[in-house]
């Protein structure tokens, strides 16, 4: 629906869309759509692709930077809704309550046949049909003890409970907007949860400190592992809200010129469910972070058996220093270009050919070496590792190649630019030369300085192509173990991508500190519920290439809903019909029993 009784300032990362005249072929119409995701089609040769939703409308084919919003607008661009909108909603939900038919069960017939969706719920002589998406969630909750950490923080509050599972439920379908709860709840449950947009902003509001931190302690608690390996990282969620304090300007990590939130996010290898999170300013760097996370993951009861697995964004001595500080193991990235020392280290290697050997070949990577060192970094002790990738070294020498002529190009640009106009440039404009070149100062030279070719510097860096390097304070740990844990880091940024793009998560669509919190803690939920189904699919796709070789999340969240369930008029809930093998052998994998509603052949029928 478009508001055209609302003009509003057309948002940044548009474009507009003509609409033609059939007739006349004049445009008639420009349409606003705002872009929602960016990626790479790789069925389109890895091609750049774009996902999009109308936002609403031009006010004239002539005037681009206003327009009339649609619900869509409301959604993903401002969520404080005007209340000339919401009339209008409200005046045309009655229109269509006072189409529909008076009789009850004669209104049901009539949209069971007419329904857009068919797994909608429909009413019928006191029974209601309902999907299983909400109820079979619920059972894996159940499992895996989310109910059980979530009774302890909510100490009790059960409908606040009911509707944290709701809308997490919810999240797991895919449907990110709020404005597509009600259709949910009245798709899953028999009218014994009624909830709107509104509703669920209270329900955020309601989460404070205290019910998340017992929660993570719960939680914690039920899948903490002695030992083993953990990954932490941060991403960043843009808004466009305005009276979110911690939205700030910082480094996007989706490259959009918005303010963010940074979430930090500790993942567990083993059963790849998300442990922790954390909501922080979208100004702080992850580094600077850091230590508050693990002083709340400490006083939680994080095992400190636990190998801390990082990438080198966190690789600084104060950071390494201070999470050794607490107990903690570690494995981090180190960034040889920040460290001239252990470049150093790398170029002996280099000359003496010391990591080509069959001693040093990695078991379970292609082509990867490996050397190890003791060292102290910052006071601590543990072992470097150093790591050459063949395969990576053919792309690390194109980037160097490709580096040296842009630096070389730009030598002649210089040339030409202050050849009729000498002039000295600064130091700090030719350090980016030395790299690859020879410098000195030169006063014959337009531009005061003469840079030459330096092969010597060229071949350095080429050589250095393929190399990268670990720290661990695990002197356990081999070279192959140490790899294998740290590509496996992969796993967390896959669970923000499954927030980010397959949750629809990329903005907060939340109004203040408090709702964009609450949110983020009901999203944690659906992301622990999600991995877990992703792990069991995973599994499955494994022993059974047949059935499950090509099935996607989506394919199994769907399955979910095609499962209906039947309210009864004695509020009984039973299976409306007996599960195929595909949908036993999903919820198998899962650990969801439903044998208490399935109907027992055994049983006694009733007397007539």
């Amino acid at each position: 629906m478009i508001y055209r009784h609302l003009i509003v300032a057309t948002p940044r990362g548009c474009y507009v869309q003509k609409v033609h005249d059939k007739k006349t072929g004049e445009v008639t119409e420009l349409k606003v759509y705002l872009y929602t995701e960016h990626f790479r089609n790789r069925a389109n040769g890895n091609m750049p692709s774009h996902k999009s939703k109308a936002i609403g409308s031009c006010v004239s084919t002539a005037d681009t930077s206003r327009m009339y919003p649609n619900d869509n607008y409301y959604t993903l661009v401002d969520t404080n809704i005007p209340e000339s909108v919401l009339e209008v909603r409200r005046e045309a939900e009655a229109r269509r309550a006072a189409r529909q038919p008076k009789n009850r069960v004669e209104g049901a017939r009539t949209n069971q046949a007419n329904v857009s969706n068919p797994m909608q719920a429909v009413l019928f002589e006191g029974e209601q049909v309902v999907q299983g998406t909400a109820l079979l969630l619920g059972l894996l909750a159940d499992r895996i003890g989310i109910t059980d950490a979530l009774k302890v923080a909510l100490q009790g509050n059960s409908q606040l409970l009911w509707a944290i599972m709701a809308i997490a439920a919810m999240f797991c379908e895919g449907q990110n907007a709020l404005m597509h709860l009600p259709d949910f709840i009245s798709r899953n449950f028999a009218g014994a949860l009624n909830m709107d947009d509104r509703r669920a902003s209270e329900v955020f509001s309601a989460i404070d400190r205290g019910i998340k931190k017992r929660f993570f302690v719960e939680w914690i608690k039920k899948h903490n592992q002695k030992e083993g390996t953990v990954f932490y990282d941060v991403s960043s969620i843009s808004t466009y809200a305005q009276d979110i304090e911690i939205a700030e300007y910082g480094y996007n990590r989706d490259h959009e010129n918005l303010p963010q939130v940074n979430i930090g996010l500790l993942v567990d290898q083993k059963s790849r469910l998300p442990l922790y999170f954390c909501l922080y300013n979208g100004s702080l760097n992850d580094a600077t972070q850091l230590p508050y996370v693990l002083q709340d993951l400490k006083e939680m009861g994080l095992s400190i058996g636990l190998i801390f697995t990082m990438d080198r964004g966190f690789g600084d001595s104060k950071r390494i220093h201070f999470l050794h500080s607490l107990g903690f193991k570690l494995l981090v990235g180190i960034s040889l270009s920040r460290t001239k020392s252990l470049y150093e280290l790398v170029d002996i290697a280099i000359n003496n050919n010391s990591h080509i050997s069959i001693n040093n070949m990695l078991p379970d990577f292609e082509n990867t070496f490996g050397l190890k060192q003791e060292y102290t970094y910052n006071g601590v002790k543990g072992v470097l590792m150093f790591f050459f990738d063949k395969n990576r070294a053919a792309l690390d020498s194109t980037k160097v190649c490709h580096a040296y002529r842009n630096l070389n190009d730009k030598i002649n640009e210089l040339e030409e630019k202050y050849r009729d106009k000498p002039c000295k440039l600064p130091a700090k404009e030719i350090f980016k030369f030395k790299k690859f070149f020879s410098v000195t100062e030169d006063s014959s030279s337009s531009y005061g300085w003469k840079i030459s070719h330096d092969d010597e510097k060229f071949r350095l860096w080429y050589n250095r192509c393929g190399w990268f390097c670990l720290f661990t304070t695990d002197i356990s740990l081999t070279l192959n173990e140490a790899l294998l844990n740290y590509r496996d880091k992969e796993c967390i940024e896959c669970t923000f991508d499954t927030g980010k793009n397959t949750m629809d998560a990329r903005r907060l669509r939340t109004h203040n500190d408090y709702t964009a919190e609450g949110k983020m803690f009901v999203q944690f939920i659906s992301l622990a519920l999600f991995n877990c189904m992703y792990s069991a699919l995973a599994l499955l796709k494994k022993a059974d290439t047949k059935h499950f070789g090509k099935f996607t999340m989506k394919q199994l969240v769907q399955s979910f809903a095609n499962l209906q369930f039947i309210y009864g008029k004695d509020k009984k809930i039973r299976l409306l019909k007996a599960p195929t093998a595909l949908h036993q052998k999903l919820l198998d994998a899962l650990g969801i029993s439903v044998e208490q509603f399935k109907v027992d052949a055994q049983a006694e029928l009733p007397s007539s």
